[in-house]
Parts: C-alpha cells; structure tokens; sequence
C-alpha cells in the first residue's frame, strides 16, 4: 500500500501540516467539514478543562462563605464543563471515524481524562 500524497503531490513525503505523527487521510486540501469539526472539538475541550471545570474548583475553594450558593455554582459548572467534555470526546471519535485519523495517544489521553473526570 503506497503513502499518502502529500500537500506537494509527492507520495512519500511526511511534510504535511495535518495531525503530528499521524497517517490519515486528510492530507491535502482539507475539507471545510473536517476544520469545522477539528475546531469545534479544541474548542468543546478548551471550553471545559480550562475555563468551566476550573472555575466550578474555584468556586468551591474559595466561595464556601455563600453558602450554600457556592455549592450549586460549584454543581452547576462541573455538570455543564462535564457535558463539554463528553461532547468534545464525541467529537473527537466523529473525527477519527469520518476522517481516518489515527491519534491512538491523543484519543487514549482524552479517555482516561474523562474517565478520572467521571469517577471523581
């Protein structure tokens, strides 16, 4: 089975600007459907590990003298920044299935982050 082409039309060559350390085949010319999708899927995750779930942290360290305010905002963000997270995983495997990325590490990563995510 032959490589894929790359954005030069040269098959062999590595030098594509897709996904680090992947073979997939979206190689050149990317769809505007793929890009779409691989934003929504940074921007679902951005949205819940590193604004919604650290604020709902916050809110239980440092606002436990309202309470019991502090206790349903602090609910109320970890339930919303868990739902992203789960919709960005969803995303995730929508982009593997309908594109063909291989991201074994990156996919195994955003498992095992959900699932202590879950569990906790």
């Amino acid at each position: 089975q032959g490589s894929p082409v790359s954005p030069g039309g040269h098959e062999g060559s590595d030098d594509d600007e897709s996904t680090s350390g992947s073979k997939n085949r979206v190689v050149s010319g990317a769809s505007s459907a793929f890009l779409t999708t691989k934003a929504t899927h940074g921007l679902l995750n951005i949205a819940a590990w590193a604004v919604i779930l650290p604020l709902g942290i916050m809110a239980a360290r440092y606002f436990k003298h309202l309470d019991p305010t502090w206790f349903y905002a602090h609910l109320s963000l970890q339930m919303t920044g868990l739902g992203l997270a789960i919709a960005g995983v969803l995303t995730g495997i929508s982009l593997e299935n309908e594109f063909g990325l291989e991201v074994d590490k990156h996919k195994l990563l955003g498992f095992v982050a959900l699932g202590l995510a879950c569990a906790q």
